[in-house]
């Protein structure tokens, strides 16, 4: 009898695994001819799209191309589906993750890694709201989670190495892209400085099209660049247009009152590219800290750079630095030359060096910064100066005259020289026959007055 019982138990298995595989074959297949539609209908073309089901139901495209319009064409080695076949219960079948690995994009030296995707709540019968999607660029749920993913990841890389890697969540709405980002980019080569790896974190962002046709706009209720926070921050983005051929990224910070950053780049000859740098009223601190160097100093800045890129490395460029009522970290020179020059200071502003405004014009060529000429201005000194910086080790090298800014004492320059490590540079004043010849003559001016 038990045995009887036990053989019409499996049996029974048996007819539900029967059933439970056509109702996933028959679900795959209808998930193959929408997605065959939405290829067509996008002018993709596929050499091979096959089904397995082990050791997950899983549908895989093998060599798919596609080619935008007036876009380059892009090739992926393999793209697959995976099926959540638990869900075969509700009577929908979900797509539990995407993969496209191996991609090449025509006329470019970056190739992808990997890009995965895991859907919140995506099912195969929603391929058809895709396709409406792809062909009317609107969407008509948009309180819904079917175009929600718990988890993007996407690493691209180029022929040196150099890498870019990405990781998301987040969502595809009416008014565009909502989620939390974080992007590394890891160099081979180190830009300057050693450094090789720079981040990026969004938190809380939504990123949609304006109603200008080349700009987009991002806002976000966090953003950190290389672990400098600039709290929430609004960015403009300008696509190339008919009347400008440029990118351009224009941000909007809340850390700082009515300041902002924006970059202009484009490809020039070969793989060379243009970048203009340039920022209103944006502190010193966070930009150094940003850009990875030594924070020699603190106030509002305006910057003007243009600089050459090769592959994602700076080869050349010129900039200017200007900054208002800031400080020098670390250092008073007040103190230092005080017993040289007949200077009265606070001591309470120890260690540092208050200034009214601060310039300097740079020139970079490669590992090699040339500092043409350096100003800076206090409501007791009057500082001018040159130099040069190895951006590979941030070994200084600079020579300032030291003046005052009291016309009484102007034919009084006292020289000193920066050199060493940046970061905490080694100092000399010398008090050579030039200084003391000033200095006999300033003598012999005050006795005759």
């Amino acid at each position: 009898m038990w045995k009887k019982i036990g053989l019409g138990l499996f049996c029974l298995l048996i007819l539900f695994a029967g059933v439970a595989i056509l109702l996933l074959n028959r679900q795959i297949s209808e998930a193959e001819a929408e997605l065959n539609e939405l290829l067509q209908h996008q002018g993709m073309q596929v050499d091979l799209i096959e089904t397995t089901f082990l050791p997950k139901p899983a549908l895989h495209l093998h060599d798919l191309r596609f080619v935008p319009a007036k876009e380059r064409s892009v090739f992926f080695k393999n793209i697959q589906a995976q099926f959540d076949g638990l869900t075969l219960l509700t009577g929908r079948l979900k797509i539990a993750n995407l993969e496209f690995n191996e991609g090449v994009i025509a006329d470019s030296d970056w190739r992808i890694q990997k890009i995965s995707l895991k859907p919140t709540a995506l099912y195969t019968d929603s391929i058809g709201d895709l396709v409406s999607f792809l062909a009317t660029k609107t969407m008509e749920e948009e309180a819904s989670d079917k175009w929600s993913f718990d988890l993007i990841s996407a690493e691209v890389r180029n022929a040196a190495g150099d890498s870019f890697k990405l990781t998301a969540d987040g969502s595809i709405a009416a008014d565009g892209l909502h989620g939390n980002l974080k992007l590394s980019v890891q160099l081979v080569e180190a830009a300057y400085n050693q450094n090789k790896t720079f981040e990026l974190e969004m938190l809380k962002f939504r990123f949609g099209k304006q109603h200008s046709l080349a700009k987009y706009e991002m806002i976000a209720d966090s953003v950190s660049i290389n672990n400098t926070g600039l709290g929430s921050v609004r960015a403009e983005f300008y696509v190339p247009s008919a009347q400008d051929d440029s990118s351009r990224l224009v941000l909007y910070p809340s850390a700082c009152r009515d300041c902002t950053a924006s970059l202009a780049w484009q490809q020039q000859i070969g793989k060379i590219n243009q970048v203009q740098f340039r920022t209103m009223r944006f502190p010193l601190q966070y930009l150094l800290k940003i850009l990875k160097l030594p924070v020699f100093g603190e106030g509002e800045s305006e910057v003007e750079a243009k600089l050459l890129f090769e592959r994602l490395i700076p080869q050349q460029g010129k900039f200017t630095l200007n900054v208002a009522d800031g400080k020098l970290r670390g250092l008073n020179i007040l103190q230092l030359v005080g017993q040289y020059l007949p200077i009265n200071y606070d001591e309470s502003t120890l260690p540092d060096t208050n200034f009214e405004q601060f310039s300097a014009v740079y020139d970079w060529n490669k590992t090699r910064l040339l500092i043409e000429k350096t100003a800076l201005r206090s409501k007791e000194l009057y500082i001018t100066g040159s130099g040069r910086v190895n951006t590979d080790d941030m070994q200084c090298d600079i020579r300032l005259n030291i003046g005052m800014s009291n016309p009484k004492y102007r034919e009084l320059s006292l020289p000193m020289h920066f050199f060493d490590n940046c970061y905490s540079p080694q100092y000399k004043i010398e008090v050579n026959k030039n200084f003391r010849e000033q200095l006999k003559g300033y003598i012999k001016q005050r006795i005759k007055e």
